[in-house]
């Protein structure tokens, strides 16, 4: 969220052109907080107790999960016996209705 403010204070977005997206995003903004929110507070024991590590723990598989995802989608990209062409432009199949 902070880099995409800061790509809108800059300019490089305008707020013009995200105006339908951002209005959709705040109108289902409680469904994605609202859980989170029950969560910490019926959980707030446990998060007082073990909060450093369990953000250690989220920050390293969330890194560890992109950087897994970056390497495999490099190295399928990279690799020539895999058909890299999009569906749209695969050639048509015959069809088996004659």
């Amino acid at each position: 969220m902070l880099i995409f403010f800061g790509l809108l204070q800059t300019g490089i977005i305008e707020a013009e052109k995200i105006q339908f997206f951002a209005t959709q995003f705040i109108q289902y903004m409680p469904i994605v907080f609202l859980p989170v929110c029950v969560g910490i507070i019926e959980y707030g024991d446990i998060i007082q107790t073990f909060g450093i590590k369990l953000l250690i723990i989220g920050i390293t598989a969330t890194f560890t999960t992109l950087t897994l995802v970056a390497v495999i989608a490099n190295k399928a990209m990279d690799d020539p016996s895999t058909n890299n062409q999009s569906i749209n432009n695969s050639p048509k199949q015959p069809s088996d209705h004659a």
